[in-house]
C-alpha cells in the first residue's frame, strides 16, 4: 500500500516541518505504532508493506509538526 500525503497551502500561522504516521494494527483493541518518522520531511511518500495481514483492516492517522510542537 502506498500513502501520500501533500499538505494544505495554509498552514496557519506556524510552517509545517515534518510528519507523524501511525497504523493500527487491525486488531480490536490494539495500540497504534509509530510507522514513519518524518521529522524534518515537508511532503511524506510511504510505502506501507511490511507486516501487513491480508483481509484485515487497517488505519492511520497522520499528524503534522511545527515549529511550536
Amino acid at each position: 500500500m502506498r500513502l501520500w500525503f501533500t499538505p494544505d497551502a495554509d498552514t496557519g500561522s506556524s510552517d509545517i516541518i515534518g510528519y507523524l504516521l501511525y497504523r493500527d494494527q487491525g486488531v480490536v483493541g490494539s495500540t497504534k505504532t509509530l510507522i514513519y518518522d518524518g521529522t524534518g520531511s515537508p511532503e511524506i511518500i510511504y510505502n506501507d508493506q511490511y507486516n501487513l495481514t491480508t483481509g484485515s483492516d487497517y488505519s492511520y492517522e497522520l499528524y503534522s509538526l511545527n515549529k511550536i510542537y
